[in-house]
């Protein structure tokens, strides 16, 4: 319990080459995990709900330091269920890879997967997504959504229209 879960900033230069995996993070008033400017990262193997806010958050930092937000990550095989607003927001990121996570919104509260734009070159593989609505967003130019799963849920894609969904 607290503000954030995992919170690496950005202020002072890249975090590069680390994994968060296995934790089990639940009731922050804000982010569960927040990561900015992370290069070749892995965010895998985590069970995040009840958040107020995001699940996993993607972006850059905000000191003087600081970089243009994250590349070359991987976010997979996370179960993230019930958290305020989107499940993973990617707000500052390319070259970053989305796959085999369990996304869970009820209801019409929040995106699951959410691209902002100025994001590019980003894939969301394979996730599965249960309950309520689906909505995957992407204000971003992210070229790769294929195969994601959708089960006793509705499917809304937002903005893909420099996307290429195949199989849904």
């Amino acid at each position: 319990y607290g503000r954030f879960g995992i919170w690496l900033d950005g202020r002072d230069d890249y975090h590069r080459d680390f994994s968060i995996n296995n934790n089990t993070i639940t009731g922050c008033t804000n982010y569960a995990i927040r990561l900015e400017d992370g290069i070749g990262f892995t965010i895998s193997d985590n069970i995040i709900s009840g958040n107020l806010s995001r699940g996993i958050v993607l972006q850059a930092g905000t000191g003087p330091a600081a970089g243009t937000g994250c590349s070359d990550g991987l976010v997979s095989d996370n179960v993230i269920i019930q958290n305020g607003t989107a499940c993973i927001f990617v707000e500052a990121a390319t070259g970053c890879t989305i796959s085999g996570n369990h996304l869970k919104q009820t209801g019409t509260a929040g995106l699951c997967v959410d691209f902002a734009a100025g994001t590019s070159g980003n894939k969301l593989l394979p996730n599965t997504y249960s309950g309520g609505i689906a909505q995957v967003r992407d204000l971003g130019t992210n070229p790769v959504i294929t195969a994601n799963a959708f089960t006793e849920t509705v499917a809304l894609f937002q903005n893909l229209t420099t996307a290429s969904i195949v199989g849904q």
